[in-house]
């Protein structure tokens, strides 16, 4: 949402080549996966009681929307060119 609401809005009126904006996704990928990692350390509830093991939080991540933020971080107007 923050890539649709400032990104492409700075790409239009600025960025007016294709270094500049294979430099900006780029970052924008970077962030995408800083996201992932950040999901990876934030403590999931079991038991009654909050964990930061890498497996409870992995089976919790898989089964709410690890898939979807792996899909996300596809750069498609980079795939498509």
């Amino acid at each position: 949402m923050i890539y649709m609401a400032i990104g492409i809005p700075l790409q239009i009126a600025f960025i007016d080549t294709m270094e500049l904006m294979f430099i900006f996704e780029i970052i924008s990928v970077i962030i995408q996966i800083l996201v992932v990692f950040v999901t990876f350390r934030t403590p999931v509830m079991v038991k009654g009681g909050f964990t930061l093991g890498f497996v409870p939080i992995l089976k919790n991540y898989l089964n709410n929307g690890m898939f979807y933020d792996i899909f996300g971080l596809l750069p498609m107007n980079l795939v498509l060119i």
